[in-house]
């Protein structure tokens, strides 16, 4: 499953485990895919995100790079 960072406002960072993460405008939602259905596996509201990303294994070692959300439209859930 891929790893992703996410830096806070705050200046906090917390490493999140997820197969994908999305957006609805109000919420970042990280998910992984269980059967045919998404689950949570954390939810943040936009305003506190700085930014995320995604940890990617090249040849030269791991490498952490900017990931966008994607957007989802209209929102999937409300927080």
């Amino acid at each position: 499953m891929p790893t992703y960072r996410l830096w806070q406002q705050d200046g906090q960072d917390q490493l999140v485990q997820a197969t994908r993460v999305v957006s609805d405008g109000t919420y970042v939602y990280f998910e992984k895919q269980v059967g045919q259905q998404w689950q949570d596996v954390l939810t943040v509201p936009t305003e506190q995100v700085e930014r995320v990303q995604r940890r990617v294994n090249e040849p030269s070692g791991w490498r952490w790079i900017l990931a966008r959300p994607l957007r989802v439209n209209p929102p999937h859930r409300h927080g």
